[in-house]
């Protein structure tokens, strides 16, 4: 999926279930890194020419029984598009 910068959706899975019994994995993509997790989780990151800091990378979060929220921070220059995917485990 494509995500543009400062962009936070939510995705309707309808796993179902107990969210304690789920693995996910989320992978990155821009067409110049190609597939990557840098920044996975998102990063705060100061440079030293600036005094603010750049927010960077995409993350996931409140994963419940039917849906994930995933989030592009707003400077990210190379999560443009996530592939998330959610294991049942038993």
């Amino acid at each position: 999926m494509s995500l543009a910068q400062g962009e936070t959706r939510t995705i309707e899975h309808g796993i179902g279930g107990d969210p304690d019994d789920y693995v996910v994995d989320m992978q990155l993509r821009n067409d110049t890194a190609g597939r990557h997790i840098l920044y996975l989780g998102g990063e705060s990151l100061v440079l030293s020419s600036q005094s603010q800091p750049r927010h960077l990378g995409a993350y996931w979060r409140n994963l419940v029984s039917d849906s994930i929220t995933v989030r592009r921070e707003d400077e990210d220059p190379v999560a443009d598009q996530l592939r998330v995917r959610i294991w049942l485990i038993r």
